[in-house]
């Protein structure tokens, strides 16, 4: 079988709890590798949905704001057996510092380091122009029962749930 349907996720989490051509709901996620501690991600969403986000990081606004706002949603997600693993390139003291500072939920939402970026250049959202410069942009995935039933790519992050809420609750 192709190496996507591993779909393993490696990634310097503080906590275990995921443009390019965009993929039709329903097909498999990218293979995902990053510095250190392994979550295979496929695996995971047999088990219950899995959010993955890929943010700029703690420096973007915008990024934060959707953190705080899904976290202010967290006992839906409880409701709803869903986790949320959200990566940026900022270091595991940064993000450890982000889910202090915004008191996030720990028992639904993960914030993890993909300080090289191996996540996110699998994920197709850090792109190497032909110019040299690099496009980051932002990602938002649901995963269930081993597929992607949901993705946003962007140049901001998503901020209307009412779509993704949607979707958990029709699994």
């Amino acid at each position: 079988m192709i190496r996507s349907l591993l779909a393993i996720c490696m990634f310097a989490c503080l906590f275990i709890s995921t443009a390019s051509a965009q993929r039709a709901a329903g097909t498999l996620p990218p293979v995902l590798s990053a510095d250190s501690v392994s979550l295979d991600v496929v695996q995971r969403s047999y088990d219950q949905p899995l959010i993955v986000i890929r943010f700029l990081g703690s420096l973007c606004s915008h990024c934060m704001q959707q953190l705080v706002a899904l976290n202010e949603r967290s006992a839906e997600f409880k409701e709803l057996n869903t986790r949320i693993i959200a990566f940026s390139n900022n270091p595991p003291s940064k993000c450890a510092e982000v889910m202090t500072g915004y008191h996030i939920d720990t028992s639904v939402i993960a914030i993890c380091s993909d300080t090289d970026n191996a996540c996110s250049r699998a994920l197709g959202t850090t792109i190497a122009e032909k110019d040299g410069s690099t496009t980051d942009l932002h990602a938002f995935l649901i995963l269930d029962r081993g597929l992607v039933v949901f993705e946003h790519y962007s140049a901001t992050p998503l901020m209307g749930f009412a779509s993704v809420m949607d979707v958990l609750r029709a699994r």
